[in-house]
């Protein structure tokens, strides 16, 4: 007869002795070094070389004594291969993210005439929907703004410092309130132009800076910044239907 799919055994020398005589098939990936325990007790039979076996179900228990080598079950199959795929992801970001606000710093220096000062309308912020899908872009964005402000009319604490600081806030609550409904654009963008036509209000309010009046400059950066969101929202959703940008 034929050897029964698993085996009981109380010592280590019975089950190297069984094992050279009546080894475990290697079914439904079952390592070699996992002993097989019957649930179910059923009619003892005999395999080939004369071992006793005992017939059971395919329940799994793992030795009470160590296992190393090759044999071990929960040895990786393929050591290195998450730490190398973590590598990559991060990576990935990293280069995503240089080239966000590389991209954000040019459209900011192209477009310098209209990017600054109480009527400005900054064509860059076509970017900052994207934040949507990927929240570490909030840090690419800020450090956009950091770069493309170099060329600003105004005090440097404020343009460097303060608005930066500001962008990252706005990116990251753009993607927080963009996760509750899938990633839109469209909120991560509004999101986003509130919080910056807030801060770059306030900012020109300051007597070191503009001394405008919040009043005034409020109402009109509201609406720039969000038509500025909503054309980058639309951008965005059009290239979604050729690939997906964020998993590139």
């Amino acid at each position: 007869m034929s050897c029964a799919p698993s085996i009981l055994t109380y010592t280590k020398d019975t089950i190297r002795s069984v094992w050279r005589v009546c080894p475990v098939p290697h079914r439904a990936g079952l390592d070699p070094g996992i002993i097989h325990v019957a649930r179910r007790h059923r009619r003892p039979h005999r395999c080939s070389y004369g071992e006793k076996v005992i017939r059971s179900s395919w329940s799994v228990e793992q030795p009470s004594w160590r296992v190393s080598g090759v044999s071990h079950p929960f040895r990786h199959t393929k050591p290195g291969v998450g730490r190398q795929e973590m590598l990559r992801i991060q990576t990935r970001d990293l280069a995503l993210v240089t080239v966000y606000a590389s991209l954000y710093a040019v459209l900011v220096f192209v477009f310098a005439p209209v990017s600054f000062g109480p009527l400005q309308f900054r064509i860059a912020g076509v970017l900052r929907p994207g934040i949507a899908k990927k929240r570490v872009l909030a840090v690419g964005y800020s450090i956009g703004v950091v770069i493309g402000n170099l060329f600003t009319p105004f005090p440097v604490v404020y343009e460097i410092l303060f608005m930066p600081a500001m962008s990252l806030v706005a990116g990251l609550a753009g993607h927080l309130a963009a996760e509750r409904f899938r990633g839109n654009y469209l909120i991560a963008g509004a999101v986003i132009a509130t919080i910056i036509s807030i801060s770059v209000s306030w900012m020109l309010s300051q007597p070191l800076v503009a001394n405008v009046p919040m009043q005034l400059s409020l109402p009109y950066l509201f609406i720039a910044e969000q038509i500025v969101c909503l054309i980058g929202a639309v951008a965005f959703r059009l290239i979604d239907t050729r690939f997906k940008w964020w998993q590139t």
